[in-house]
């Protein structure tokens, strides 16, 4: 398994650019635009199972109707041996930060 943290996005678009690609294409149809909030990357992980590999990522961002930071998670399956890559996202739910793990958890779970 490879992490890739905000401050590695560009590696991770030189690596699995495709899937990456396809979950902000997901990402973009399923959740509208906001005029003050951009959807940022939290944190992917990759995981190879011999000629397939999955990214799982997750992203952050202040949503303006509910007023509070949310974070969804999204991830892509694809095969060295095609080009198709299938992608899912789940339902941004609201998230605290926690400054001593450096890392978002829903909120009310601690």
């Amino acid at each position: 398994m490879k992490l890739f943290r905000i401050e590695d996005e560009e590696d991770l678009w030189c690596e699995y650019g495709s899937a990456y690609e396809a979950i902000l294409n997901l990402m973009s149809s399923s959740f509208p635009d906001q005029a003050k909030s951009k959807w940022a990357l939290d944190k992917a992980y990759v995981n190879w199972r011999g000629d397939s590999y999955t990214v799982n990522a997750t992203f952050t961002r202040f949503d303006e109707a509910v007023r509070d930071v949310v974070m969804v998670g999204c991830n892509a399956e694809g095969n060295r041996k095609n080009e198709l890559i299938k992608t899912s996202c789940g339902v941004p739910i609201p998230v605290e930060y926690d400054s001593w793990k450096k890392e978002y958890s829903p909120k009310g779970a601690g």
